[in-house]
């Protein structure tokens, strides 16, 4: 697994539980759209796509997003997880 693309902290959080779903924004080098039929191959579902990063928000179980790690065409993957504003 590349290291640089995910969080150490979340990638051990991820493999003690690999199969929680979980959520996460996936950020990527290609079009957003290129990348929707290989993650639902994968079982992952995918949730928004963004346009300007470029990067997707799916959802699935821990496993199979951490896998994504190994992937070309991804540049990071973080937990999604809600924002708060005061």
């Amino acid at each position: 697994m590349a290291k640089s693309r995910i969080a150490a902290r979340l990638a051990r959080k991820w493999r003690a539980s690999p199969q929680t779903q979980v959520h996460a924004i996936v950020r990527i080098v290609a079009e957003p759209e290129d990348v929707v039929s290989v993650l639902e191959q994968r079982g992952l579902k995918v949730v928004h796509l963004y346009r300007l990063l470029p990067a997707v928000a799916i959802s699935g179980l821990a496993q199979d997003i951490l896998s994504l790690a190994d992937e070309d065409w991804v540049t990071s993957i973080e937990e999604d997880t809600q924002v708060h504003t005061m």
